[in-house]
C-alpha cells in the first residue's frame, strides 16, 4: 500500500485518533502473534538441524529476540513515522522529563533487583529462566544474552507503553488507556503462566501511570530491563546445573 494512501486512510476519518487506535491494535494484532508463531517455527528450524556445535538454542534465542525488537519497535516506528508521518515522540518514543524518569527508575529499580535475588532461585522461576539455557556461560554469552534482551524489551516497550497507550489515551483518555493497555499486556504474558500473567497486571499499571505522567517510555523500558536483566542473570547463578566460565574447553 502507498504509504501517503495510507495516511489519508487512517487519518481523514471523522475521528482520527479512534482510527489511529484502531490501526495500532491491528499493528499489535500483527507484530506480536507474529513474532511468536515465525520465532518458534525459527527456533524449531534450528533444534532441528543441530547445527551451531551444541549452540542452537542460544542462538535461535538471541535471533528470536531480534525479530521480536524488529516486529514491535521497528514495524510500527515506521509505520508511525513514514506511513501516518505522525511524530513518535508524541507516542512516548522521547527521552522527556528525565529527571522524573530518572527518579522513578531511582525508587522502583533496586527493590526489583533485591525481590529478584530472593526469588530468582525458586524451582518454579528456574523451570523458565534463563530462557536460554546452557550449561556453561562464558562471559560473552551473558553479555550476548543481556544485549539481546535489552533489545528485544526496547521494541517491547516502545509498542505496549509507547504506541498502543498513547494511541489509546487520545482516542479514550487515561482510565481506559490504562485498563486496555494492561489487558492486552496480560493477555500476552498467556504463554508464560498464570503466574506471570497476575504478576504482570500491577507492574502493567505501574508503568502506565508512570509514562504517561512522564510522557515517555524510558522509565518503563529501564524498569522493565532491570527486572528481566536481574532474574536471568540471578536464575543462572542460582542454577544447580550452570557454571560460569571464561573459555570454552
Amino acid at each position: 500500500m502507498n504509504l501517503t494512501l495510507l495516511s489519508d486512510i487512517v487519518l481523514s476519518s471523522g475521528n482520527p485518533a479512534l482510527a489511529v487506535a484502531l490501526f495500532m491494535l491491528a499493528i499489535l494484532a500483527v507484530s506480536f502473534p507474529g513474532y511468536h508463531v515465525i520465532g518458534s517455527h525459527m527456533m524449531r528450524r534450528m533444534h532441528r538441524a543441530s547445527l551451531l556445535n551444541g549452540y542452537a538454542d542460544y542462538w535461535a534465542h538471541l535471533l528470536r529476540r531480534l525479530l521480536g525488537f524488529v516486529l514491535m519497535g521497528l514495524l510500527p516506528l515506521s509505520l508511525f513515522a513514514f506511513g501516518l508521518e505522525l511524530s513518535p515522540s508524541h507516542y512516548g518514543i522521547n527521552l522527556h522529563d528525565i529527571p522524573q524518569s530518572g527518579l522513578w527508575m531511582a525508587i522502583l529499580v533496586p527493590p526489583i533487583i533485591l525481590l529478584n535475588y530472593y526469588v530468582a532461585g525458586k524451582p518454579s522461576n528456574l523451570r523458565q529462566y534463563p530462557q536460554i539455557r546452557l550449561m556453561q556461560w562464558r562471559r560473552l554469552d551473558l553479555l550476548a544474552n543481556f544485549i539481546s534482551w535489552t533489545i528485544y524489551l526496547l521494541g517491547y516497550e516502545m509498542l505496549f507503553r509507547g504506541f498502543l497507550l498513547f494511541a489509546l489515551y487520545d482516542a479514550f483518555g487515561a482510565p481506559w488507556a490504562i485498563t486496555l493497555n494492561v489487558v492486552l499486556y496480560a493477555l500476552a504474558h498467556i504463554p508464560k503462566g498464570a503466574r506471570e500473567m497476575a504478576g504482570s497486571i500491577p507492574f502493567g499499571v505501574v508503568l502506565c501511570l508512570i509514562t504517561l505522567s512522564t510522557g515517555s517510555f524510558l522509565a518503563a523500558f529501564v524498569i522493565h530491563a532491570s527486572m528481566a536483566l536481574s532474574n536471568e542473570f540471578f536464575a543462572i547463578t542460582f542454577h544447580p546445573d550452570m557454571t560460569f566460565k571464561r573459555f570454552r574447553p
